[in-house]
């Protein structure tokens, strides 16, 4: 009887979710992840902005205005994050509808970020909450760190104006998306000794009162001034924390929501502790083993695309293991993956993919590394073939069953 232990069945206290993707770098697709991991998260931060009324929209900020005399990250005209390609006149075939559609694929909620000209109208709005709609349970994050001053968001209204943005946009788009629970996050309480009060606590009030989650904007470390400078000892683009400090403010700051709250307490996020987006993938996506995840369903989920350096095959007719069905294989940096979708029977497909990639884990020399992935891809079909080797075996092993009502709860 010593050996027996408490635990709690209910929902968990916290949890850690994961970014994947920013300014600082390109999205990176779960299968890879969950390699390099080995497990999934709760959830999923992807990050995206959305200015559709300026001129060069939907090109992303960089690439827009190349010729633009640039010395800091947020000069832009408007937010240099990738650009939400849905909306009024937009597409769900591209991001970040391709990437949410990954992470929920592998399992996970997604976490969507998204920077929002203030100015755009209702039906801007409510296309947006149209799209979310599909997405099962996530959190959107509107117009993140909202009571700083780098944002183009912040360059286009008053705070005031930013505060009651938020608490209409989240109205109108739970209208039409009511699986969305949205974040609002703000400076929070920087100052106690000043009596405790969050930043801009008379023009957000309000909004702490209408979110359904509360965040602060609080990093332990950061260097705002990448990547057009280098965080030297004595600069000033960039900070450290302690992890106490930080800890104290982010409760002081919850108590404060809950104050505002008439003493109600919802949900706190702290999704900016830390800054951790991913480098540019094209240069660290490698490996050189076989790995193979398979999911069945009866519905017919497209087949998400990654952004990264890709060669894409057109699908094909195919037929592997006495089963037939659509290939398509898809070269990455570093790796090629074969992605089937099978007739098992009438109502019911099987999709499975396997990937075979340069492993980066054992390559640890850069000059090997670069040949291992060079070799890849000059020679994909030898490594496509591995990939279909691997199916294939699996595949004759494997046994269907008819799909119960238990899988779907």
């Amino acid at each position: 009887m010593s050996e027996i232990k408490k635990i709690h069945m209910g929902p968990a206290k916290c949890a850690v979710d994961l970014g994947d993707g920013s300014e600082r770098g390109e999205y990176v697709n779960q299968d890879y992840i969950l390699n390099k991991l080995g497990r999934p998260h709760r959830a999923v931060s992807l990050m995206y902005c959305y200015y559709p009324l300026d001129e060069t929209w939907p090109a992303r900020a960089r690439n827009a205005f190349k010729d633009k005399e640039i010395a800091f990250q947020w000069d832009y005209p408007y937010d240099d994050y990738f650009t939400y390609k849905g909306g009024i006149g937009g597409t769900t075939d591209d991001e970040p509808f391709t990437c949410m559609r990954d992470v929920r694929r592998h399992g996970q909620d997604v976490i969507l970020t998204m920077t929002i000209d203030p100015n755009v109208t209702d039906e801007h709005l409510e296309q947006i909450g149209k799209e979310l709609s599909t997405f099962g349970r996530m959190q959107l994050r509107i117009n993140h760190e909202a009571t700083g001053n780098w944002f183009s968001f912040t360059k286009r209204a008053t705070y005031q104006q930013v505060a009651d943005f938020y608490i209409h946009a989240r109205e109108v788009i739970k209208k039409f998306a009511p699986n969305v629970q949205t974040i609002l996050c703000i400076g929070g309480v920087e100052h106690p000794e000043k009596g405790g009060e969050i930043e801009m606590e008379k023009e957000f009030a309000d909004a702490v009162r209408a979110t359904d989650i509360w965040s602060v904007d609080k990093y332990m470390a950061l260097h705002w001034g990448w990547p057009f400078d280098v965080a030297d000892e004595g600069g000033n683009s960039f900070s450290r924390s302690k992890v106490a400090d930080t800890y104290n403010l982010t409760k002081l700051s919850e108590k404060r929501y809950r104050e505002l709250c008439g003493g109600e307490k919802k949900p706190a996020d702290t999704t900016d502790t830390t800054d951790t987006s991913q480098t540019d993938t094209s240069q660290t996506d490698s490996s050189q083993t076989d790995s193979a995840q398979a999911d069945s369903s009866q519905t017919d989920t497209s087949q998400t695309e990654v952004k990264q350096e890709v060669a894409e095959a057109a699908e094909a007719e195919t037929n592997i293991a006495g089963y037939s069905g659509i290939m398509k294989q898809t070269e990455f940096y570093g790796y090629v993956s074969s992605f089937l979708r099978l007739k098992i029977n009438e109502g019911t497909n099987y999709d499975v993919y396997a990937i075979t990639y340069v492993n980066d884990d054992e390559l640890t020399d850069p000059v090997a590394l670069a040949a291992a992935v060079k070799e890849m891809k000059d020679d994909p079909d030898t490594y496509y073939q591995k990939s279909l080797e691997l199916l294939e075996a699996m595949l004759t092993a494997a046994e269907f069953r008819e799909p119960v009502e238990a899988w779907f709860e």
